[in-house]
């Protein structure tokens, strides 16, 4: 017994012996090497070399497809214009012509019955009034009148003329709107072609996935359905960028470098007044602090526009918000930074998606065809583009942050 315990104490003191020299071999076995850890930096340096220079490309390519795109939308609203112009000539002169027409037709039948009546008298011409069954006074009296009634008929007949012509010119004008009109159109609709090519172009740059694009609208509609209300919707946007920014922080992938490096050349709203852009060309029919329905002020600008009227940003930011909310129908939330919000509200069509970064005067959205049942507007026959500027969630006068220029509000 007494050997048997032996043999076991020297059998675990030659195990201990060894485990010094076992312990660290397999520590050195797991252990890499010099070479191996410098391979594994640079090949993590060459990815993110890789990275970067991927990221940098798709920057000065939405870059590019921004400029060209803001300079298409540009071309559109300028045709949205001549369009508009061309056709409220075209409504003032065929008004007139119409007006002239009628005209016409009531003194050619005022003509019509002079004649009647001088025809009548030339039956007897002066010499022949002598030998009339009448009095010398009454045949006196005929050849006055018939004095008196020629003049007038031959000023009449001279003015019918002028007018005659005048219609013929009034009718080549109407011929020559007609055409310009036909011209504008055609510009417009090719501009409008060219602008949706870029559109689809700079798309492909926006998000990774059709999936990620769609998950972030998803995430915004979640949003709209619990705020209360506008002001509630901002708080709510802005706590989940502020998460969605922290956990973008502990990972870096290709879209997000992207968003970063867009993100960090916009320019600061709070250090641009007076450079925002008018986002549609339209007529101010309801101006900041005017009184609405209720009495109650308005809080931002409603413009009357064009069916389908091209939407530009009005300043660089991101969107945080694009769908339906409550009584403004589709709408448009861009961030300026600095607690600076603009609400865009009386949209057809949605062209950005919720986390895309926008540059002043690149394409949006276009309106509606139709009231599109946000705020309410008086004085407005077509579509309603209705312009809401916030700070830190409360309304405020947007004008003197608007460039004064045609087509413009200036403050």
């Amino acid at each position: 017994m007494r050997r048997t315990s032996a043999r076991l104490v020297v059998t675990l003191a030659a195990l201990a012996a060894l485990l010094p020299v076992v312990a660290p071999l397999s520590a050195q076995e797991a252990r890499p090497t010099l070479q191996e850890v410098e391979r594994e930096l640079e090949a993590s340096r060459e990815r993110e070399r890789v990275l970067a220079a991927e990221a940098e490309a798709q920057i000065r390519e939405i870059e590019r497809l921004r400029v060209q795109s803001a300079a298409a939308a540009l071309s559109v609203q300028d045709s949205e214009a001549t369009l508009t112009a061309v056709e409220s000539r075209l409504a003032g002169l065929s008004a007139e012509e119409a007006a002239k027409s009628a005209e016409l037709e009531r003194r050619r039948g005022e003509l019509g019955a002079l004649l009647t009546a001088l025809q009548r008298l030339a039956r007897h011409p002066p010499e022949a009034l002598a030998l009339l069954p009448e009095r010398p006074i009454d045949t006196l009296r005929t050849a006055r009148l018939l004095g008196a009634v020629v003049p007038p008929i031959e000023a009449e007949a001279a003015a019918l003329a002028r007018e005659v012509e005048s219609l013929s010119e009034l009718r080549a004008s109407v011929a020559a709107e007609r055409a310009a009109l036909a011209e504008a159109t055609q510009r417009l609709a090719g501009n409008r072609e060219r602008l949706r090519g870029l559109t689809a172009q700079r798309a492909r740059f926006v998000l990774e996935t059709e999936a990620a694009r769609q998950a972030a609208g998803e995430r915004s509609q979640a949003l709209a359905r619990q705020a209360e209300d506008l002001r509630d919707l901002l708080r709510k946007l802005a706590e989940t960028k502020a998460a969605e920014e922290r956990a973008a922080g502990q990972r870096s992938t290709l879209q997000a470098r992207v968003t970063e490096g867009l993100a960090g050349r916009l320019r600061r709203l709070g250090e641009a007044r007076g450079q925002m852009a008018m986002p549609v060309r339209g007529r101010v029919v309801q101006a900041y602090g005017q009184a609405g329905e209720g009495g109650q002020p308005h809080r931002g600008l409603s413009l009357e526009v064009r069916a389908d009227a091209q939407v530009v940003a009005p300043f660089d930011g991101q969107i945080v918000f694009a769908g339906p909310f409550r009584g403004y129908g589709r709408i448009l939330i861009i961030e300026h930074g600095e607690g600076y919000h603009t609400l865009l509200a009386g949209l057809g069509r949605i062209d950005v998606s919720p986390g895309q970064v926008v540059a002043l005067g690149e394409p949006i959205a276009t309106t509606g065809n139709a009231d599109p049942g946000g705020p309410a507007t008086s004085g407005a026959a077509g579509p309603v583009l209705y312009v809401e500027l916030r700070r830190h969630g409360q309304p405020i006068n947007p004008t003197p942050w608007l460039a004064a220029s045609d087509g413009k509000v200036s403050g």
